[in-house]
């Protein structure tokens, strides 16, 4: 049975995380460099999923200095061991444990007194169906008010990649927006 659980920063296992990243997330991953000499910076707490003691997924919760003040990510650096990934499936957003992540970012941020703006996820490329997806499922299995934006910039470069789906809970984040013609022709 997997167990999903938050660790305040001072509790992260970091050198069993890095040791699972390095066997699992840097082959054959498009976006290994989120994973490549992972470290905390930026981080306020940290969701594993965990079968019998071994890691199978984590992600972050983050807060950057590019970001306006109490705006902070959840799901971030997300990622799902390979072999405990779940097939495809056409109507399937998320699994269970991907949402009691969400959720348990969420109240980690509420119970430790973080003053929320804006909590958000989001989506690299251009997917804007899977982000409304997200959105109306977060919307049905939360408590929280979930909205979402397209070609938000989430990350300080020039690259596509700075620009993302993004799906939010509180005030509409205050980030540059870009529309989808002009995002086709920045160079990657």
């Amino acid at each position: 049975m997997n167990t999903v659980t938050t660790y305040k920063i001072k509790d992260v296992p970091l050198q069993k995380i890095i040791f699972w990243l390095n066997e699992n997330a840097l082959d054959n991953n498009k976006h290994y460099k989120n994973y490549d000499n992972f470290s905390l910076k930026d981080t306020i707490a940290v969701t594993l999923i965990q079968n019998k003691n071994t890691i199978i997924g984590m992600s972050t919760i983050m807060e950057r200095d590019f970001w306006p003040n109490n705006y902070y990510r959840v799901l971030s650096r997300y990622f799902i061991d390979p072999k405990h990934r779940a097939k495809h499936q056409k109507n399937l957003v998320f699994y269970n444990r991907s949402l009691e992540m969400i959720k348990q970012q969420i109240s980690f941020l509420q119970e430790n007194k973080f003053k929320i703006k804006t909590c958000f996820l989001s989506m690299h490329s251009y997917k804007p169906r899977r982000a409304r997806s997200t959105r109306d499922l977060l919307n049905k299995t939360t408590l929280c008010n979930w909205k979402n934006e397209d070609f938000m910039k989430v990350a300080n470069g020039k690259s596509k990649a700075c620009y993302q789906h993004i799906i939010y809970t509180g005030e509409r984040p205050d980030f540059k927006i870009i529309e989808k013609d002009e995002w086709e022709s920045i160079s990657s």
